[in-house]
């Protein structure tokens, strides 16, 4: 499923003219992503009581390592590839957007 982030990601790469340009603009916006959504954990933390803070940050490990686990399954076709790079960075942004809702809407109900 493609995001809004996603989709701005790929409007703002398309005038990338090369394999190259694209990944690394598609990597830029994955680290991008990724900083959102370190923002939101924290923002997330805050709201935590203290004695429930390390199941939430055993939780953000646990999601990151998915993360990057999953990415790396879902764009294994493309390994030794150019295009493995640009799909890995399109594959995090992606996840990054839904952790990114849910660790919002987590801090809206309190934690």
């Amino acid at each position: 499923m493609l995001t809004s982030i996603v989709l701005a990601t790929a409007v703002a790469c398309a005038k990338a003219q090369t394999q190259v340009a694209m990944n690394a603009c598609t990597a830029q916006a994955a680290k991008a992503d990724d900083a959102r959504e370190q923002r939101a954990y924290t923002a997330l933390l805050g709201h935590v009581p203290p004695a429930d803070k390390p199941l939430v940050q055993t939780a953000e490990h646990s999601w990151s390592a998915y993360r990057d686990a999953e990415c790396k399954a879902t764009t294994a076709r493309f390994a030794g590839g150019s295009m493995a790079p640009m799909q890995y960075s399109t594959c995090r942004s992606a996840l990054d957007a839904d952790r990114i809702r849910t660790l919002q809407n987590a801090t809206k109900e309190g934690g």
